[in-house]
């Protein structure tokens, strides 16, 4: 913890990031409402509201190339921008296309920022410190998705959608003053030769990592998305305090267990604490009480404030400075996809069946990148299960 309060650029980041999710925790639940007073319908704001998805989708890839091309710092300056100009586009809109394209616009933002600034953060970093650093910058959204909603709503309520989005374009403001202060650093670019990315992303750790950080998405949307309705229907019982509780422990959490993967190796430190969230998702269908629903958002918090830092570390230990944009954009990207798809995949199996049997085929997906990253995150699985069930005191050294 020492090394990130004494480095003035991830101190930097740190509050930069902070008030650019913000914009978008803001509006979380804020932009429904809006939305509905609009006279939209219910499916024309799933629209909406999930065209943020399409826009960060669609860009990754460019975002990628062009934060390995261009200075770290002034991507994600161009995406701190995007934020602070979308909520200006919000107020001014009327029609439903118009108002999918600012989602979508608003969504390159976020692309753009969320590939440069964990870019930026390795850079800074050395890779002893990568793991706890990574984990304590994480804090800056778990902070700002926490509050962002509530205040998003309140602004909306007291003061009416002008000052909701006025809010938001000021705290983009404040996040580009922060980075404006930024020290500019140089990262080496490979003048004359072009870094394919099909070849730069198609390694081993890199690929098993990204599948299973999907599966990690799959899993963290559906509880969100579903867990509501199913505590509703048949406990009604409140899944606030399970959101509280996952959110406490998570942010607590990170001060004591973001240096784990740094002592005791990345693999060893992302399979058992995979393992214990998945195991976990097996409960979620069983909430039948107060106690057991407070429990089971402990526990999933504290297991995923320690798998994904070491899952995010582990990738950026294969990642050299001139090809780390483009591998956070695809490692991101499949997180994305599966936040995208969640619904529509544990949806249909809800529908098909029961919500229990959902959370059961959402932790068997679980089990599933758990048995691939067992076996296969080195060539041999036979070397494989070796370096990720024996804790280590050495890391497995950077490409």
């Amino acid at each position: 913890m020492s090394f990130f309060f004494k480095n003035r650029n991830l101190l930097l980041i740190f509050i930069c990031s902070f008030f650019f999710m913000g914009n978008e925790a803001l509006l979380v639940a804020a932009l429904p409402i809006y939305l509905s007073d609009l006279d939209f319908s219910t499916g024309n704001i799933g629209i909406v509201v999930g065209s943020f998805a399409v826009g960060v989708l669609f860009l990754r890839p460019a975002a990628g190339k062009l934060v390995d091309s261009k200075s770290r710092k002034s991507v994600m300056m161009l995406g701190i921008l995007i934020f602070a100009v979308s909520p200006i586009c919000y107020m001014i809109s009327s029609s439903l296309l118009w108002l999918i394209c600012v989602r979508i616009f608003h969504g390159f933002g976020i692309s753009l920022f969320t590939t440069a600034s964990p870019s930026m953060v390795i850079d800074i970093t050395p890779k002893e410190h990568r793991g706890s650093v990574l984990g304590y910058m994480a804090l800056a959204s778990n902070f700002a998705l926490g509050i962002g909603p509530i205040i998003g709503l309140s602004l909306l309520n007291k003061y009416g959608p002008f000052f909701l989005f006025l809010s938001c374009s000021l705290l983009a403001i404040s996040a580009l003053l922060a980075a404006y202060f930024l020290d500019n650093l140089k990262h080496k670019i490979q003048n004359g030769t072009k870094i394919v990315y099909r070849k730069v992303v198609l390694q081993r750790t890199v690929l098993v990592s990204a599948f299973v950080f999907f599966i990690g998405a799959i899993i963290s949307s559906g509880i969100s998305t579903f867990l509501p309705i199913h505590l509703k229907e048949f406990t009604h019982l409140n899944v606030g305090l399970y959101f509280l509780t996952y959110s406490l422990t998570l942010i607590i959490s990170r001060f004591f267990t973001a240096h784990l993967s740094d002592r005791y190796g990345r693999g060893p430190i992302f399979f058992y604490a995979f393992f214990v969230a998945v195991c976990t998702v097996l409960l979620i269908s069983n909430i039948n009480s107060l106690a057991m629903l407070v429990l089971v958002g402990a526990i999933f918090g504290f297991a995923s404030s320690i798998y994904r830092p070491a899952l995010t570390a582990l990738v950026a230990d294969q990642t050299k400075a001139e090809n780390r944009g483009v591998i956070f954009s695809f490692f991101y990207a499949a997180y994305d996809i599966g936040i995208a798809s969640a619904g529509i995949i544990l949806g249909t199996v809800a529908d098909l069946y029961n919500f229990e049997v959902m959370f059961k085929f959402a932790s068997m997906l679980g089990f599933v990148g758990l048995l691939l990253f067992l076996f296969y995150i080195k060539p041999k699985p036979v070397q494989s299960l070796k370096w990720t069930l024996t804790l280590q005191s050495q890391r497995e050294e950077a490409v």
